[in-house]
């Protein structure tokens, strides 16, 4: 099997596990299939041509169901997560700590001037050449970041970014 970024996330576990790179874990193995689907379906929706993305200019993206994966402390729920992302040649993505997004969006907001919706710009402007946002470590622990999330993700996801998360 030749080594690339476009294999699936479990073809290129298991020739991590084949290599003795890391050990085969049942644990992990299962989520291999909903890995192996978010990347089937997020390459599926790549234009290969040049009319091809010049027509899904003029097209709503539709989101890829996404993804939570949680867990224990050590499970190797981050190393799933960087698998996908890593296989994923070609697709417009972006993978970022949670509190580093939190941070992002904060200071985007306090960037804007005062809008009607501010929100609906930050994530306009995050979707614009995004189709997979992961979330590491994805905890909420203030009800204003609460109140943020919800409609910014509701938004994100309603331009067409799959959303994987951890935590």
């Amino acid at each position: 099997m030749s080594e690339s970024a476009s294999d699936l996330p479990s073809e290129a576990y298991a020739r991590g596990v084949a290599a003795g790179d890391w050990q085969a874990d049942s644990g992990q193995q299962a989520a291999l299939p909903e890995l192996d689907r978010i990347h089937a379906q997020l390459l599926a929706t790549q234009a290969d041509s040049m009319l091809g993305r010049l027509a899904a200019r003029f097209r709503e993206p539709v989101a890829v169901s996404g993804l939570y994966l949680w867990g224990r402390v050590g499970r190797g729920k981050t190393f799933l997560v960087d698998l996908l992302f890593d296989q994923l040649d070609g697709v417009p993505k972006r993978r970022w700590h949670f509190h580093r997004f939190m941070g992002e969006v904060h200071a985007r907001l306090r960037a804007l001037p005062d809008t009607a919706d501010t929100l609906a710009v930050v994530a306009r402007d995050l979707s614009a050449d995004l189709r997979l946002l992961v979330l590491d470590e994805f905890f909420v622990g203030d009800i204003g970041d609460a109140m943020i999330l919800g409609r910014l993700l509701d938004q994100l996801i309603a331009r067409g970014v799959t959303l994987v998360t951890t935590s």
